[in-house]
């Protein structure tokens, strides 16, 4: 029985887009240091600001925001993933 999957199918990092490749998820930013720096002044008393937190919603995480994480989409995804992996072997 011959593989379905070719050699020339595969994804390989030499077959990305390389704009894909070169792209970066950056949690550090601006926006990040700045909300870093109203959260140290919101800790000193008389801070002077017109609100009492700092919500840290451009992260990414949903937890950060009280949500529960997605366990079962994990769980499935990833007994979905060695499924594959053992029918491929």
């Amino acid at each position: 029985m011959t593989d379905p999957l070719r050699v020339d199918d595969r994804l390989t990092v030499e077959s990305l887009n390389p704009h894909v490749v070169a792209a970066e998820y950056a949690v550090r930013g601006e926006l990040v240091a700045h909300a870093y720096e109203l959260k140290r002044r919101l800790a000193t008393p008389g801070h002077g600001l017109p609100f009492d937190r700092v919500l840290f919603c451009n992260i990414g995480n949903p937890q950060a925001l009280g949500q529960r994480p997605f366990t079962f989409v994990r769980c499935a995804l990833a007994c979905g993933l060695v499924h594959t992996a053992h029918a491929s072997a």
